[in-house]
């Protein structure tokens, strides 16, 4: 077989990488045993060269621990290179040399017996046997590159996106390759986004990227809330987050501040929370406590690959913060014992120091009902006018009333 004799296993536990200073990725782990192959996906740059090479034994983890077997690799990298192929980015392929000279080099270095000619007709390539490897087009450079993977055996293949500048006939090949290689006990670890077709291996999403918020705002409408009405929240991450729990927004509304609480959004980029005005809540233009007003509260906030989000806001009054994008004042003043003046049957007017309630369109003040002195009891409110000035005018139902008797409004 292509593997070692025996079976074996390679592992990874917190493996983290940082690059010019900056953390490419993180607690990184794996398990992979003979015959078996792992695909790393991600985005460009999310640092899937930088995993494979930190495998190939080319660049060391700033933390966590590879094992071969059980034994830590840093105790002897030299063995471990032995045991493996690294095709990277760049193809390794001498110009002086001819295809087979190339091929019969690495089969001389590793002691191989395999002829160049087998390894070259794996790839198709045993018609450029004779011909310099400079005067080769790039898909046939990579092809030949491809092709010390058969010319020498060794039990783990690391390969960085093997199919880049070949055809769907090549691309074929190196299919073929690596479950042949598989089959006989070897294992693969290939950077592919998706060209490559490995059955039963499983995806390591590679991304150190934390999910950032963006902005905060609200889909509801510019004005005043009253008691009892809701406010939703939206918080926009740089990517689409999964959560779990329910995580909680602090929110400035005067003497106690309230919590808006997640309600749906997970799996997309938008998180959608609520906040229902209660009594005693005050605030002009509605904002969240502090910049770390976004609680986990027990749950969780990440993305696909496991990266906790970064959970600080936008700077209060600026650009991307609630208040900054979404002008919403909050009027939570409960107007018990207001004094009422019958003006008319089922007819009260009642006049405020100041503009009081949302523009129309909104429910405005909490009216419950009226009471009138002298026992004719409580009257449910039927409709308000005025909201938003000094002067409402509420209608209740009941029997009509029309005289000077003193009401009041709860």
């Amino acid at each position: 077989m292509d593997g070692a004799a025996g079976a074996a296993r390679f592992e990874a536990r917190g493996v983290a990488c940082v690059r010019g200073g900056r953390a490419v990725f993180s607690d990184v782990g794996f398990s992979l045993e003979s015959g078996g192959a792992l695909v790393l996906a991600g985005a460009n740059g999310a640092g899937k060269s930088s995993l494979l090479r930190i495998m190939a034994g080319l660049l060391a983890p700033a933390r966590g621990a590879l094992t071969w077997n059980g034994a830590a690799l840093r105790e002897d990298w030299p063995a471990h290179r032995r045991r493996l192929h690294y095709v990277g980015h760049l193809d390794a392929v001498k110009p002086a040399l001819t295809a087979a000279e190339n091929l019969d080099f690495r089969a001389r270095v590793r002691g191989a017996a395999r002829t160049a000619g087998d390894a070259l007709a794996r790839l198709g390539l045993e018609a450029l046997a004779e011909v310099p490897a400079r005067f080769l087009s790039a898909g046939q450079r990579r092809r030949l590159a491809l092709a010390c993977l058969a010319a020498t055996p060794a039990p783990l293949w690391l390969l960085d996106e093997p199919t880049v500048a070949l055809d769907r006939e090549s691309a074929g090949r190196v299919a073929a390759m690596i479950a042949e290689h598989r089959a006989g006990g070897g294992m693969a670890v290939v950077a592919t986004h998706g060209e490559v077709a490995l059955a039963g291996a499983p995806r390591l999403e590679v991304d150190g990227v934390r999910p950032e918020i963006v902005s905060v705002s609200s889909p509801d409408g510019a004005g005043t809330y009253g008691i009892g009405e809701t406010i939703r929240i939206a918080v926009n991450f740089t990517e689409r987050v999964a959560v779990e729990g329910a995580p909680l927004i602090g929110l400035e509304t005067g003497e106690a501040d309230r919590d808006a609480r997640y309600a749906s959004g997970s799996g997309s980029a938008s998180l959608l929370f609520e906040y229902t005005v209660e009594e005693g809540d005050v605030s002009p233009d509605l904002d969240y406590a502090n910049r770390m007003s976004l609680s986990l509260n027990g749950g969780a906030i990440e993305d696909r690959a496991g990266n906790a989000a970064n959970l600080a806001l936008p700077v209060q009054g600026g650009g991307g913060s609630l208040a900054g994008s979404s002008a919403i004042a909050v009027d939570g003043a409960r107007l018990a014992g207001a004094a009422a003046i019958f003006t008319g049957p089922n007819t009260v007017r009642i006049d405020y120091t100041a503009p009081l309630g949302p523009p129309a369109g909104h429910a405005g003040p909490a009216y419950g009902g009226v009471a009138v002195d002298g026992g004719a009891g409580e009257a449910p409110v039927v409709s308000v006018s005025g909201l938003g000035t000094q002067t409402h005018i509420v209608r209740f139902g009941g029997d009509g009333v029309d005289d000077s008797r003193t009401g009041s409004i709860r």
